[in-house]
This record gives C-alpha cells, structure tokens and sequence, in this order.
C-alpha cells in the first residue's frame, strides 16, 4: 500500500542507528590510530638503538608518549644505582621541573609513588594542588628497575589508552636496560683491549730479550768454534 505510514518508533530507531555508527565510526578511528602507534613503536627502537644515554632516549620517548594523549607535563626519573634514589632526568617542558618535583614529593610522602614502584601498569591518583591527574607508570624490566615515568593531564582518558602507554614505557626501559648493557661490554671490551695490549708488551719485551740471548750464544759457539780451531791447530803442531 503506498499509502502506508511509517511506524511511530522509525524516527527513534534511526537515531539509535545514527549514534551507533557515529560509535563505531570513533571507534574505527582510534583503532587505527592506535595500530599506527603501536607500527611506529619500531621506529623507536630503531630511533634509540644508537643511543648510550638515557636522557637521549627519555627525549625520544617522550616525542612517542605526547601522541597518545595531551600530557601538561612529562617526566621520566632514574635510579642512582649508587644511593637507590630517584633522580628527575628529564622533564618537559624543561621550565616546570620544579613544579613536578613538589608534586612527586607530595606524592612520596603520601606513599602514592613506593605503591606504584609495586604496580606494573599505570597508576592514575588526583593532585588537587596542581589541580590535575597524575599517572606513574614504573619504569621497569623483569630483572631490574630503571626509573618512574610520571605525567600530569588534564583531560579524560581510557583503558586503551592506559594501555598503550604501558606498552611505550616497558618500551622505554628495555631501551635504557639495552643501553646499559651496551656500556657494560664496551667497558668489558675496553678492559680486554688493555689486557691485549699488556700481553702484546710483554710478548714484545720477551721476544726481544730471547732474540738478545740467541744473538748471544751463537757469538759464544762462534767464539768457542774459533778456540776450538787454534787448539786443534797447536795440537796438530805440539810433535813440530
């Protein structure tokens, strides 16, 4: 019949069909998004790989990390392996060191960083100082603790996004462990070339020595061949 109306509910139901694909349509969108995050992650490595000192691969990390979300701030502290502090490395903007360092302060003595140490994901707590979230992420490998990533936002962010930043700071350490040791069998190698060298100059030292004694005793088989020689002479003439 050409004369049937819609049913009442239509307009409804396409506005239901509408936010769905406007849903899925930002959900593409940061699937893809994702995907070419995580493609760029080997870039990275590839970008740190040359890289002997963790300031360099802090900065690299960082230019990564600001594409996932619109961080305030952005620091990344080391472990001083020779007193088990926690030192800020790198910070940006360099201008706002002072500012993270009071509200990781805060932090510590709140107890909030010696927890996130023990958590392997972020830790996202509130500061109402700074008037802002905070997110710690430890920086860590299996066997050895690097660091403490921190972050100041501003905005609202999601588990996927969580996600995505843990994957860049384990990322990151496993940077700074490959680079530690990298110094460590440089310097190993460093210790060998001097044993080589040492050894070399002895081995110089008693070649030369041996070659001095062999120069020595043929002179003396020399010198003996000749007394040999005048004796045989004054024996063959003893008769005369």
């Amino acid at each position: 019949d050409l004369n049937m109306t819609k049913p009442p509910d239509a307009p409804k139901d396409i506005g239901k069909a509408r936010e769905r694909v406007a849903y899925l349509e930002e959900v593409t969108r940061w699937h893809l998004f994702a995907l070419d995050l995580l493609g760029t992650m080997g870039d990275f490595y590839g970008d740190t790989r040359p890289s002997r000192y963790p300031s360099d691969i802090f900065q690299i990390a960082c230019q990564f990390i600001k594409r996932l979300l619109n961080f305030r701030i952005l620091a990344f502290y080391a472990v001083d392996e020779s007193d088990s502090s926690f030192k800020l490395k790198y910070c940006e903007p360099a201008g706002e060191q002072e500012l993270i360092q009071n509200v990781v302060d805060r932090q510590i003595d709140g107890g909030i960083f010696a927890w996130a140490l023990n958590q392997n994901r972020p830790i996202v707590v509130n500061d109402g100082e700074a008037g802002a979230k905070l997110i710690f992420h430890v920086i860590a490998t299996r066997l050895r603790l690097r660091g403490m990533f921190v972050g100041v936002v501003s905005e609202t962010h999601t588990h996927d996004h969580l996600d995505l930043l843990s994957m860049m700071v384990h990322c990151t350490a496993h940077m700074l462990e490959g680079a530690s040791l990298y110094d460590l069998i440089n310097e190993k190698n460093h210790g060998l070339e001097e044993i080589v060298e040492q050894r070399t100059a002895d081995l110089k030292k008693q070649a030369a020595l041996l070659q001095n004694e062999v120069a020595e005793r043929i002179q003396t088989e020399k010198k003996l061949k000749e007394r040999g020689i005048r004796l045989r002479t004054i024996i063959n003439s003893a008769a005369d």
